[in-house]
């Protein structure tokens, strides 16, 4: 057998050897070996379409005439990139940063929602938010949160548990209703109406939902017409 050869067989083997079991998690999809030795060095290429190239050497050389240099290209599932969304439900102790991955789509005051319960669970785990639908055009109905208890942004001090608002429609003229504001990362209000233009249902409303933005919940009290008589 010819030198050249042998020396490229023995290479190989070391090279095998110094990419052998490494302390990452080795992908089952290796994309390239290449010893720097070698006048044409061998090549597997896969279909990764995200590759990252981790430098693997082994100075020990049983030839004392060979270095072997090897680079070993994985195919690594990298974590998309994030956005945080701030989601808070006024009046029961509620605020808490979501992440989101970057899209250009849009999203849904009720993705978002959605989202919230997936990542902290629902009133049944502490920490964690539920909401309840009512079926009409602007549907939100109940918002409850499992509070663990402790001191509020207000400076005071309350009690664990489950704390629930709800919208009540049975004590005319007075209504009271949730609200939603989505401001941006400026806190400029993004979900803002004008006259004549009405309200969108959570569930339909979409915003271009990014870093730094905050989507906020409010129980508010309306009159529908004069509670207190004029004075003539």
């Amino acid at each position: 057998m010819p030198g050249w050869r042998l020396r490229r067989m023995i290479a190989c083997a070391v090279l095998s050897l110094a990419c052998q079991r490494p302390s990452w998690e080795e992908s089952p999809n290796a994309i390239r070996i290449h010893a720097a030795t070698f006048d044409d060095p061998p090549t597997f290429r896969g279909k990764a379409p995200d590759l990252e190239e981790i430098i693997c050497q082994r100075k020990r050389n049983p030839l004392r005439s060979l270095r072997v240099t090897g680079f070993l290209a994985v195919n690594q599932q990298r974590a998309p990139e994030m956005d945080e969304v701030t989601v808070e439900v006024v009046g029961i102790y509620f605020r808490k940063e979501v992440e989101l991955p970057k899209s250009r789509k849009k999203r849904t005051v009720k993705d978002i929602m959605d989202l919230t319960i997936s990542q902290y669970g629902s009133s049944a785990t502490v920490g964690g938010l539920d909401y309840m639908t009512d079926g009409r055009t602007n549907p939100m109905s109940v918002i409850r949160h499992n509070f663990p208890g402790g001191v509020t942004r207000s400076g005071y001090v309350r009690m664990a548990g489950i704390y629930e608002l709800r919208e009540d429609r049975s004590n005319p003229p007075a209504v009271q209703a949730w609200q939603y504001y989505v401001l941006d990362e400026e806190n400029d209000r993004v979900s803002a109406t004008y006259p004549g233009e009405g309200f969108s249902s959570f569930v339909d409303a979409e915003f271009d939902f990014a870093d730094k933005w905050k989507l906020i919940w409010r129980l508010v009290t309306i009159l529908k017409e004069p509670n207190i008589p004029a004075v003539v």
